[in-house]
């Protein structure tokens, strides 16, 4: 079976951490979100993939590579320098796509039966299946309005006031003769003009509720959502190769070289990733995920947070529902809640950064003061 994953989008919904990674990179525990994707594709039996790539390919496609670690066959389709839109992007890979294939979002953090959805596009006899959650509050979606027969009545993105709470999760089977109604060379999305171009002509596209999980953790609430599902979910698992003289409670992964020391906590259920520092006394979790080679300082709380690798805490500093980028460093007793900071941002001893506000990479707050809203370099 085939799929691919739409990977070249610029996440202008999760900046400032998209400045430096592309959304599929951004972290879900200790690993990138694709990875998961990747490894859940795999495990449903979808051995030939296709990424279609543009915004900072690089990294995608080095992390990537062939696909041979997941057991699958990867190949990447470059998107150009002008983003192509969602429809428009897998139109350039026509010449691999023969059979019925799944279409999933880059951003997607799911265990969903991708077989089941297949095989129920199968049975439907229709060109194109879109996947379909019930959520609480549809307008944040494009919401699906289905005939008594599971074919899609019509697709209406972010109503006001939503006909039903059938959101569409951007999971897709579509077959490959659809490809023939995509212009070539020109932007164009499923959502806004493929399918409403369909449903204009025949009622041959249909609607499935999907089971399992599914978040878009495109934005910062659904990014924060897709890692306590994760850790949720996740097993404790200690490195025999760390050591470990503090706390640790629970169903907590703790990566190879990591320190603990004494008198410190990590509460169920956390990631210290490889490499990691935590010094006496500090207090992790629950809900905490650090990356790769960060210290954690004396007296410090990372609660319900994401500090991504070669950042460093210094003591008694309170990171709090917050997403710390690559390389930060938070001063003594500097206080970060309900935030975003982009990579290499700088917030010095006893600043504060008030909840809903966003740091672009390299902000520097200085010492003692306190910041609030957008703040670019």
């Amino acid at each position: 079976m085939k799929a691919v994953i739409l990977a070249g989008g610029e996440g202008q919904r999760i900046r400032p951490l998209t400045f430096t990674k592309p959304k599929p990179m951004l972290y879900v525990g200790k690993d990138p979100l694709i990875h998961h994707l990747v490894a859940h594709l795999a495990k449903q039996g979808f051995n030939e993939i296709i990424t279609t790539v543009g915004y900072l390919k690089e990294q995608i496609i080095s992390y990537l590579g062939n696909g041979r670690r997941y057991g699958v066959s990867i190949t990447h389709v470059y998107e150009g320098t002008k983003s192509m839109g969602t429809a428009g992007s897998v139109k350039l890979a026509k010449d691999l796509l023969h059979e019925p294939f799944l279409v999933v979002q880059g951003d997607a953090v799911t265990n969903v039966d991708l077989v089941k959805f297949m095989n129920q596009h199968k049975e439907s006899g229709g060109i194109v299946s879109i996947g379909l959650k019930e959520v609480a509050d549809p307008s944040l979606y494009g919401v699906a309005v289905l005939r008594s027969d599971g074919s899609v009545n019509e697709l209406i993105e972010r109503p006001k006031k939503a006909p039903s709470k059938l959101a569409s999760t951007g999971i897709y089977v579509i077959e490959p003769s659809v490809l023939d109604e995509i212009p070539d060379g020109k932007p164009y999305d499923f959502a806004r003009d493929l399918f409403p171009a369909i449903l204009s002509k025949t009622a041959s596209a249909f609607g499935f509720l999907l089971d399992g999980f599914w978040i878009d953790a495109g934005e910062k609430d659904g990014y924060m959502q897709a890692n306590r599902w994760y850790l949720a979910n996740m097993s404790r698992s200690i490195s025999a190769e760390s050591t470990i003289k503090g706390e640790v409670r629970g169903n907590v992964h703790v990566g190879k070289n990591v320190m603990i020391d004494s008198n410190s906590s990590v509460a169920n259920p956390s990631v210290i990733d490889e490499g990691v520092r935590i010094e006496r006394g500090a207090r992790l979790g629950p809900d905490a995920v650090i990356i790769k080679n960060s210290k954690v300082g004396s007296g410090a709380r990372i609660l319900s947070s994401i500090v991504y690798g070669e950042c460093e805490v210094q003591e008694n500093a309170l990171v709090e529902s917050s997403v710390i980028a690559e390389k930060c460093f938070i001063g003594e007793g500097a206080e970060i809640r309900g935030s975003m900071l982009g990579a290499g941002c700088r917030v010095e001893k006893r600043a504060k950064v008030v909840p809903d506000s966003v740091l672009y990479p390299k902000v520097v707050v200085k010492a003692g003061k306190v910041v609030k809203g957008i703040v670019r370099p």
